[in-house]
């Protein structure tokens, strides 16, 4: 891990309006992810995990508070802005993977390369490198539903990370795994971060899976507390 700030949240609210009232998820939260760190995001169901991750992720605006990314203020990026920062520096990984069922794997991964410029052959070329380096070469031609669940969720890991983003932002990614699978695919997810000096940020209830990152904080009340 090194000392360089890949994410900064300062003093972060976000509160919504439910019919006269208005209610606040996320209160002063500030937090801060270096290169090649994990850290892990717990708390209740409706605590704001996925709210805090959609604000850092820049898929949802704040209310309040500043957000940088590689020590440059995005807190007021524009809407294309913010898609080109998504595209470039940002990997998502959810519970379910998100496949496109009519893509081979090798397709699915490629595609965040092609949206960002790079030619149909190295696309592939890439794809297909990081598809072996994972175990599943020869799955590269198969279509989502011909893959297990850990497969498919390995290939959603593969898709977020082919473009080396500087930060991952993981929403419950070993969810809809059993144990063996969640391991292997944790596993995974911090060997490629590691490799590329990204950081993760990655909200979850398992408490064995939050034990393995560096640090752990909890959500509770909109407040975020280290665990």
């Amino acid at each position: 891990m090194s000392d360089t700030a890949i994410l900064e949240l300062r003093e972060i609210e976000r509160h919504f309006r439910q019919a006269k009232q208005e209610v606040q998820v996320l209160k002063s939260v500030s937090l801060t992810l270096r290169a090649g760190e994990t850290v892990a995001l717990v708390g209740a169901s409706g605590s704001g995990k996925s709210t805090l991750l959609q604000v850092a992720g820049l898929l949802d605006g704040a209310s309040g508070g500043t957000l940088l990314m590689n020590g440059k203020d995005v807190t007021s990026a524009t809407d294309s802005e913010r898609t080109l920062l998504r595209r470039r520096a940002l990997g998502f990984v959810y519970q379910y993977h998100y496949l496109l069922s009519d893509f081979k794997a090798w397709e699915n991964i490629a595609l965040p390369l092609r949206l960002n410029g790079i030619g149909a052959k190295e696309a592939r070329k890439q794809a297909l490198d990081l598809l072996d380096s994972v175990g599943l070469a020869e799955r590269a031609e198969h279509r989502p539903s011909r893959l297990s669940g850990g497969e498919q969720q390995r290939v959603a890991l593969c898709r977020a990370l082919v473009h080396t983003p500087r930060l991952v932002l993981a929403d419950e990614p070993t969810g809809n795994l059993d144990a063996d699978s969640a391991e292997m695919a944790f596993a995974l997810l911090q060997t490629l971060v590691r490799r590329t000096d990204a950081a993760v940020l990655l909200a979850t209830h398992n408490a064995a899976l939050a034990a393995k990152t560096d640090r752990i904080f909890r959500l509770e009340g909109g407040l975020l507390h280290p665990a």
